[in-house]
């Protein structure tokens, strides 16, 4: 099944985050819970952890900053 990859909520008064880097390549296999991108907020700078194991098939913006929630890949897995 394919999940998507979102910039996630960071806080009440943060409604946008600068992805700076992905950690993994499209096609790379990902891990739950492994750093998976990395953002940068107002406040602070974030690894952001993959929500799902399975491979990385689809990186749609490598950098450019985004409203929470905006999809920014897909991860493909087997559940």
């Amino acid at each position: 099944m394919k999940r998507e990859v979102i910039i996630p909520k960071m806080g009440a008064n943060i409604t946008e985050a600068k992805l700076l880097k992905w950690f993994k390549k499209q096609g790379e296999k990902v891990q739950d819970l492994e750093p998976l991108f990395e953002i940068e907020t107002s406040k602070a700078v974030f690894e952001v952890e993959a929500e799902y194991s399975g491979t990385l098939v689809e990186i749609l913006h490598q950098t450019g900053t985004f409203k929470e929630n905006a999809v920014i890949g897909y991860i493909e897995t087997d559940y």
